[in-house]
């Protein structure tokens, strides 16, 4: 808590003329194992109405992994906002949603990258990031993010609180993602205010997806460069990242929004 408070205190926040925003977090250090399906949500979520932001950073070990920055970028999306620029995307009725980096919105922290990659190890900075609040809504604001470890569920939703999140998604998705496994049954943590923490199930076979692997699979050739890179060499990726196939663009996400 002492270390949240820390970090909030140096965060660039800004209230978006809405009346309630959806915050998303991935792990920072990306996915090395599956494609991620989180570049896509804030679309989707805005599409239906709610403002929606998703935030991250370009690379980060120990994993350094395909992250949110780069397949956004890649997808032409801007991704150096300001935390004032975002939030007016989320107001616009013609976009809804943003990414936000965090050298935008704590930059202190950011210039810790690198030393972080030295330590090597995961610090407590890994739990505590995805959790920060840049930007909110009027009335109010919702958290998503992922974990893999049963202890973290409780942590989260504590750490939601301190935070100033209204409600939060906790959900036991693939590496630790907000994405749940597309191949067994799986769940999430609902946490609500200062009430309890409840369990919810997540079924893919309930809604029709019936998948041997749990996510879409990284290339072979891309699954070879992740396992290789450190800490400045994952633009590498970026070129294989470009050519994978994706099922629908956020081009045409947007159109039909």
């Amino acid at each position: 808590r002492g270390a949240m408070s820390a970090l909030t205190a140096r965060v660039r926040h800004v209230t978006a003329r809405v009346p309630e925003v959806l915050a998303i977090a991935d792990p920072f250090n990306g996915f090395s194992r599956g494609l991620p399906a989180t570049p896509f949500l804030p679309a989707l979520f805005a599409a239906c109405g709610l403002p929606c932001y998703c935030h991250g950073l370009l690379e980060a070990g120990p994993k350094y992994g395909i992250t949110l920055h780069q397949v956004l970028e890649l997808a032409g999306k801007p991704v150096n906002l300001t935390v004032q620029q975002a939030a007016e995307r989320l107001e616009d009725g013609d976009a809804g949603w943003s990414y936000l980096d965090q050298a935008s919105y704590i930059p202190e922290l950011h210039q810790l990258v690198g030393l972080r990659d030295t330590m090597v190890k995961r610090t407590c900075i890994s739990t505590l990031e995805v959790v920060l609040k840049p930007v909110s809504g009027t009335a109010r604001t919702h958290m998503m993010t992922g974990f893999v470890h049963k202890a973290y569920p409780p942590v989260y939703a504590m750490l939601a609180r301190q935070a100033g999140f209204d409600s939060a998604m906790i959900i036991r998705g693939v590496e630790g993602g907000s994405i749940p496994s597309l191949s067994q049954v799986s769940r999430y943590f609902g946490a609500y205010g200062d009430g309890e923490v409840k369990l919810h199930r997540l079924s893919p076979a309930e809604i029709g997806i019936h998948q041997d692997e749990r996510a879409v699979l990284v290339p072979g050739d891309l699954q070879q460069l992740s396992e290789s890179a450190g800490y400045g060499q994952t633009h590498v990726l970026l070129p294989l990242v470009e050519n994978t196939v994706a099922p629908f663009s956020l081009e045409e996400m947007e159109d039909e929004h």
